[in-house]
């Protein structure tokens, strides 16, 4: 038995969000189950009006959930399931994809838990042979990485053929839930796997040679200068005359003697009882008379000393 299912990786958030919500999974579920469906038949099983199932169903043919069926015009067309194993990889998401991820991924625990409820509430109604074939599995396994990656693979290889065929007419709908995840976090001695190497990088290609630049072709020959005529001769200068002797200085003449002073009259008494007459202001003194300057190299004359002034009368 083979599968020919194709597999859908979901990252995109706004994905994620259009099956966030109980209604669309509702939908799903009943066409899974009892499609392909018209709005008004979906809306019926799920105790939804035709107008808000119709709504859902576009909402979920417009990110590839469902998709019309052949017949039918308007609230009256068939909707069926686009059947895909569609799979939501944490590492692979934002932080946007993984906050709408956790979301989601809380919402079908949820439903998973209804499930389990019912199945409970109902077991003894269903036939024997229905009773028996139902199980629950609860095991602890110890399992490395690589195990547990390849158990998975077995259990997807196993259940997945299933998922693509033509159902048959006394097959049941049936859930089933695997949660293949470890328990504990690895102890911090575990030896981690060893890297592998880095491939070593291609050698890098030779240089391509940079050809030999153009020979500079030679500058033009320069035009020699015409020679600088030379300056003509300067004429000699006629020599300065002799400076002529300066004629010798005429001896200064002897100075004459100052006059000898006259002798002062007496002072005859004042009277005792007439009051002293004001005094008479002294008349300036006679200056000497000027020195001849002495001629070069002859002793300069003694000045005769100045005649004393006459005395101020009163």
């Amino acid at each position: 038995m083979s599968s020919d299912v194709p597999h859908r990786s979901i990252t995109d958030p706004r994905t994620l969000r259009a099956l966030t919500h109980p209604v669309r999974l509702a939908l799903l579920e009943a066409l899974e189950q009892d499609g392909p469906l018209t709005a008004t038949q979906a809306g019926e099983l799920i105790d939804e009006s035709p107008a808000n199932t119709s709504f859902h169903l576009r909402t979920l043919a417009k990110y590839g959930f469902v998709e019309e069926a052949e017949g039918g015009r308007g609230r009256q067309r068939p909707w069926r399931i686009r059947r895909a194993v569609s799979r939501v990889q944490g590492d692979e998401l934002t932080p946007e994809g993984q906050v709408a991820a956790q979301a989601l991924v809380g919402l079908l625990r949820e439903r998973e838990q209804e499930y389990l409820a019912r199945w409970l509430a109902t077991r003894d109604s269903y036939p024997p042979q229905w009773r028996a074939a139902a199980d629950e599995m609860h095991l602890t396994l110890h399992l490395t990485a690589a195990e547990l990656e390849a158990l998975s693979a077995v259990i997807a290889a196993a259940v997945l053929p299933y998922a693509g065929r033509e159902n048959p007419p006394d097959a049941l709908p049936v859930a089933i839930s695997a949660y293949l995840i470890p328990l504990r976090l690895p102890h911090p001695s575990t030896p981690t796997p060893p890297t592998p190497p880095t491939p070593p990088e291609p050698p890098t290609p030779p240089a391509v040679p940079t050809p030999p630049a153009a020979p500079t072709p030679p500058a033009a020959p320069t035009r020699p200068r015409s020679p600088t005529p030379p300056a003509p001769p300067r004429s000699p200068r006629s020599p300065a005359p002799p400076a002529s002797p300066a004629p010798p200085a005429s001896p200064a003449p002897p100075a004459s003697p100052a006059p000898a002073a006259s002798p002062a009259p007496p002072r005859s008494p004042a009277p005792p009882a007439s009051p002293a007459p004001p005094r008479s202001p002294a008349p300036p003194a006679s200056p000497a008379p000027a020195r001849s300057p002495a001629p070069p190299g002859s002793p300069a004359p003694q000045s005769s000393p100045e005649p004393p002034g006459p005395p101020a009368s009163r």
